[in-house]
Formats: C-alpha cells, sequence, structure tokens
C-alpha cells in the first residue's frame, strides 16, 4: 500500500512539473543570428539554439 502511495504522489509531481511549471522554451528570445550575439550568449552561460531554415 506504500508503495502505490509512493508511485502516485511521484506521477503526480512529474505531472506537474511538466505540465504546470513554466518551460525555459517559452522565454526563448529570438533573434537575428549575429556573431557578437552568440559569443555573447556562450559566454553567459546560456543556451543557444540555432534554427536553420531554406525555401526551395
Amino acid at each position: 500500500m506504500m508503495r502505490i502511495r509512493f508511485f502516485g504522489l511521484f506521477f503526480t509531481a512529474v505531472l506537474f512539473a511538466a505540465f504546470l511549471l513554466p518551460s525555459a522554451a517559452s522565454a526563448a528570445e529570438w533573434q537575428t543570428y549575429s556573431r557578437d550575439a552568440y559569443i555573447q550568449s556562450k559566454s553567459a552561460g546560456k543556451i543557444v539554439l540555432v534554427a536553420v531554415h531554406a525555401d526551395w
């Protein structure tokens, strides 16, 4: 019975963390790529995502 209660609480905590806490992706600041901005972000310890798109 204790094991079931533990897994129920664990499952609830995981759902709370996954869906109710604000995500880092929602705080993303999109900007046009520049070498200086990339270097500044990396030196500040920020995560850098470079999105590449091509129209064919």
